[in-house]
């Protein structure tokens, strides 16, 4: 097996995902945390003012630590980290002794997931003494008194979705607070439906627990199910007073389709509260002494982060419709002054360009504050998580005497946004076209420069979450994408179309009166943040094909063309085994990079359909080979699929198949067949597949893939048409998930990887 030395690069997006959590270390300086959906943890590096992933190791086999649901530190030792993670079916106990640089594995009975509901909640997962708490989703709460070597099940009054977990010692004394989701005993009284409670203490170290009074169901709200939930908690002592609190924030949700959800990323939020307690000497409630102490502006939203540090009392509201509020606090909560709402308090400097507010409807981006935190060594400075990365002040305590608190992105390495599909074009100035989630599109002169926005309609505002672009070898200065309609209605899905390679668009009219059908899908991409369909350009480009969304899927039934650029629609018709109108199949549709005439489109049941009417008739073709199939629906619905079609070459297409592995496709349009030929060994692994220049001397593209080959787990290419294959990486050049892979086709050695989790990257052969 030859390696190949390559090095590694992020092109910078800057944040761009939903960070669900930030951890500083209480008693040793310059350690702080930050959780991620779907991009694992990052530490901060406070030398260089920059994160650093703790996932480059992860592969797209065993992606658990891209979703990390909670964080705990070790507070007599700096260097040890405990992560909770998981993929539903199993959750996982990571240990470092190095701060994240290496881990020990062990497992946790439950299923975990930090991409699913409650993620926004508080840190589940605490480590205090020889005692290691976690809140789980699904199996209440766990302790292991053994480093996680065994778990036992505690019963918090039988809830078994939980929010948070928090504890303080003083001395002998140990009081356990946990937050829960009050799904677990939900009454009903003339109609209306209501949460059973949702916070809890012990004070025999988790072996019972009683009920802590909390916020009454807000009537005034429309609620699905009325009630709170406690979101976030924390700890503070008064200086002046030496009186001890505990804080806690709470939640009711709204109308929600789902109203046992119960955050705001996952649920509509109707109400906010957040209540003080005060706590005795060991560090036990004082009965009756908890205080509703929310701001009094607090309106149809949810309030969540919560931080006390050097007197000063932190608060971030957190709702469905945005901007939101951060609230401090210099008496404990009796009082408060808002430090940033939109753009009209506080001051944000935006570092990032794509949150600019002209991008942005002059709105300002951040939403889905869930969490803030000061550091416990520098007052100044406080972090505040977002749906699109973190932020920071180095300033806050201005506020003590009215001054103004300055805001700014603090994203510099934070790249953990999902790419869903690479492109690279033959000629132009732009050497990478990067289709995003949430942000839409970007595109790349090189992996120096930043994009100055992403997809965005002629007023500049944006579009948001892609499915696919394409554009011909012959003029790629046209490309046609597919976004969504961004979330407050600015922009409207669809297909959109760019002359000079993405630096301005147009959108296309919709193919209205084709069928009933057909407008009842129009009528739905409309809708914001709906998925449009996927789109491919003939090689000629005169010809736009559109597999309109349905879903999440694209089928027969709703497939359309224009040869005008959306002035006039035409319907697509496939003809095969059965009638595809009535009984529709998913389909991917590819242009042939060579002839105009072809396009083909492949499945992941090995249904194949070859058109050389530039997509006017689809005729279902017959493979020699049946992919092996998973054994239910549901794994074959996430098994990954990426299909390209060969570069200079007619009727080829190459199909990477997760576990099925990679593959190539020859087409004969005269006897309807495909030949299909299995370019990696049985039981292989592949991710993602892309054409790159040829080797010099060579007239057949680089094949750059994924996945595990020869036994090894990473990224691969072959030169000589996948007789065999070269390793381009190190096993800290993973990335975590990997969705596409795009080869340079003016560089050799060059190609560009889209991931779901660490961003996008550029790689280049060390010479």
């Amino acid at each position: 097996m030859n390696k190949v030395n390559y090095e590694y690069k992020n092109f910078k997006i800057g944040g761009g995902g939903f960070v669900t959590g930030l951890v500083f270390h209480n008693k040793i300086p310059d350690i702080l945390y930050a959780r991620t959906d779907i991009g694992g943890v990052y530490r901060f590096d406070f030398e260089n003012s920059r994160w650093v992933s703790l996932i480059d190791s992860i592969t797209s086999i065993e992606p658990n630590q891209c979703y990390p649901l909670s964080i705990a530190l070790d507070e007599n030792d700096g260097n040890v980290l405990y992560i909770a993670c998981g993929d539903h079916k199993k959750g996982e106990l990571c240990i470092s002794h190095n701060k994240g640089e290496s881990f020990e594995i062990k497992p946790i009975p439950c299923g975990i997931h930090g991409n699913c509901m409650g993620r926004a909640t508080g840190e589940r997962l605490i480590k205090i003494g020889n005692d290691l708490f976690f809140a789980s989703q699904s199996s209440g709460l766990l302790r292991s008194s053994d480093e996680g070597a065994s778990w036992d099940k505690l019963n918090v009054n039988g809830e078994t979705n939980l929010t948070f977990v928090n504890a303080v010692q003083s001395g002998k004394n140990r009081t356990v607070f946990v937050g829960a989701s009050g799904g677990e005993n939900i009454s009903d009284k003339d109609g209306q439906k209501f949460r059973g409670h949702s916070l809890y203490a012990s004070y025999d170290n988790g072996e019972s627990f009683f009920k802590v009074a909390q916020p009454e169901a807000d009537y005034s709200a429309v609620s699905a199910l009325a009630g709170f939930v406690a979101q976030r908690s924390s700890f503070g002592t008064d200086k002046k007073t030496g009186k001890r609190y505990f804080y806690v924030t709470f939640c009711q949700t709204g109308e929600d389709k789902d109203p046992y959800r119960y955050t705001c990323d996952s649920a509509k939020i109707a109400s906010g509260r957040i209540f003080r307690y005060e706590l005795d000497n060991n560090g036990r409630i004082i009965v009756n002494m908890q205080k509703d102490i929310t701001p009094e502006n607090v309106l149809g939203v949810g309030l969540s982060g919560v931080d006390l540090r050097d007197g000063m009392l932190v608060l971030s509201e957190i709702g469905e419709a945005h901007p939101n509020s951060i609230y401090i606090s210099l008496d404990n909560g009796d009082s408060w002054k808002q430090i940033l709402y939109d753009l009209s308090v506080g001051k944000m400097n935006f570092t990032v360009p794509y949150m600019k507010p002209e991008y942005n409807s002059n709105r300002l981006l951040v939403h889905w504050m869930s969490d803030i935190k000061i550091n416990p060594f520098d007052p100044d400075m406080a972090v505040f998580n977002t749906g699109t990365g973190v932020f920071v002040s180095k300033n806050l305590t201005v506020s003590k005497n009215g001054g103004t608190v300055v805001w700014e992105p603090l994203c510099e390495g934070m790249e953990e946004t999902v790419h869903i599909n690479v492109y690279s074009p033959p000629k132009g100035d732009i050497r990478c076209i990067d289709i995003v989630g949430d942000l839409g599109g970007f595109a790349f002169s090189s992996v120096d420069d930043i994009s100055e926005n992403s997809f965005a309609n002629e007023n500049g505002d944006r579009y948001i979450t892609c499915l696919n672009a394409d554009f011909t070898d012959e003029n790629p200065y046209v490309v046609a994408a597919t976004p969504r309609g961004n979330w407050t209605g600015e922009t409207v899905g669809g297909v959109i179309i760019s002359h000079d390679q993405c630096k301005t668009w147009r959108h296309l009219d919709f193919p209205y009166g084709l069928s009933e059908k057909i407008d009842a899908l129009c009528d739905n991409i409309k809708k914001p943040n709906t998925d449009s369909g996927w789109v491919a350009l003939s090689a000629d480009g005169k010809r736009i094909i559109w597999a309109i969304a349905q879903q999440h899927e694209f089928l027969t039934d709703g497939v359309v063309y224009t040869d005008d650029e959306g002035k006039t629609w035409r319907k697509s018709v496939f003809i095969g085994s059965r009638d595809f109108e009535k009984d529709p199949v998913t389909l991917f549709i590819v242009a042939d990079r060579v002839n105009p005439n072809i396009f083909m489109a492949v499945n992941k049941e090995s249904e194949m359909f070859i058109s050389v009417d530039k997509g006017k008739t689809f005729y279902e073709c017959i493979p020699n080979k049946i992919f092996e199939l998973p054994k239910s629906r549901r794994e074959l619905k996430l098994r990954h699929i990426e299909v390209r079609a060969e570069i200079g070459k007619e009727k080829t297409l190459w199909l990477s198949f997760g576990s099925a592995g990679l593959w190539r496709l020859q087409f004969d349009e005269i006897a309807k067949t495909v030949d299909c030929i299995h370019i990696t060994k049985p039981n292989e692994f592949t991710r993602g597949v892309g054409f790159g220049k040829p080797k010099d001397g060579s007239d057949v593209p680089v094949i750059y893939t994924s996945g595990t080959i020869n036994g090894k787990y990473g990224y691969w290419r072959s030169c000589d048409y996948g007789e065999t294959f070269e390793l381009l990486s190190n096993d800290d050049q993973h990335f975590g998930t990997v969705l596409s892979i795009s080869g340079d086709p003016r560089e050799f050695g060059t190609f560009y990887i889209a991931t779901g989790s660490r961003g996008l990257f550029c790689a280049r052969e060390v010479k």
